[in-house]
C-alpha cells in the first residue's frame, strides 16, 4: 500500500511539501488499526533478501517535523490545498484519505478527496497533468525481481502508468535502474539495489 506524490504538479513538485507529507503520515495507525500490515523501510519488501536495504529507517510521524519542513518549501505562508485520489469502492482508503486530511490540517494543508473509480486512476496516471498530487493504490512485483519494484516505478521510460504516478524522471535514478540490469554478479545487483533505495 503507498501514497504516490506526483513530482510535477502543484504542490507536491516540491521536496519539502513531499517531506511535510511523509512526516504528517500516521504509520502506526494506518498498519495498526486501518490497514494492518508491517512497516515499510523504503520502497522494497524485506522479502527481497540480499536486495533489501535495513539501513533505511521506518517512516516517522511527528507533526513538528512537518512544519518544519513546509517552512522550507517554495509554498510556505501559502494556503496550500493537496488533491488526494484513491479507489473509490474501498473503505480502507477512505479512512486512511480522512486520516491524512485531519493530520495534515494540523500543519496548514488541505486535503481535498477525490474518491475515484479505478479506471479512471488508470486515465489520470498517463500524464504528469491530470495524475493528482497524491493517490493510494497497492503495488505489488509482476515478477519476482526488486526490478519490478524499481523500474515500474521509478524509471523514465515507465511514465504514464498507475505504477509510476510520482513522475520521477530522474536521470540518475534511471542510470543506477539500467545498471542494475546489465549487471550479472548477484552480489553486485543487489548492492545497486541497496544504493537505489537511498536516493
Amino acid at each position: 500500500f503507498q501514497i504516490k506524490l506526483n513530482t510535477q504538479v502543484y504542490p507536491t513538485d516540491d521536496v519539502h511539501v513531499r517531506r511535510a507529507i511523509a512526516y504528517a503520515t500516521d504509520y502506526e495507525t494506518i498498519q495498526e488499526i486501518i490497514y494492518p500490515g508491517v512497516p515499510m523501510q523504503g520502497p522494497l519488501s524485506d522479502r527481497f533478501e540480499g536486495a533489501f536495504n535495513d539501513a533505511i529507517p521506518a517512516g516517522e510521524y511527528n507533526l513538528e517535523k512537518a512544519r518544519e519542513e513546509l517552512a522550507k518549501s517554495k509554498y510556505a505562508g501559502e494556503d496550500i490545498t493537496l488533491v488526494n485520489s484513491y479507489v473509490a469502492p474501498l473503505a480502507f482508503e477512505q479512512e486512511v484519505a480522512l486520516l491524512m486530511q485531519a493530520n495534515l490540517q494540523q500543519i496548514g494543508i488541505e486535503l481535498d478527496i477525490r474518491p475515484e473509480p479505478w479506471n479512471r486512476i488508470v486515465e489520470l496516471s498517463s500524464s504528469p497533468e491530470t495524475t493528482p498530487a497524491s493517490t493510494q493504490v497497492n503495488v505489488s512485483p509482476s515478477y519476482p525481481s526488486p526490478d519490478a519494484m524499481f523500474f515500474n516505478q521509478y524509471h523514465s521510460k515507465a511514465a504514464g502508468t498507475w505504477w509510476s504516478m510520482e513522475w520521477l524522471q530522474n536521470p540518475e535514478i534511471d542510470a543506477l535502474i539500467d545498471k542494475s540490469r546489465a549487471q550479472t554478479d548477484p552480489e553486485k545487483i543487489n548492492a545497486t539495489y541497496k544504493e537505489l533505495q537511498q536516493e
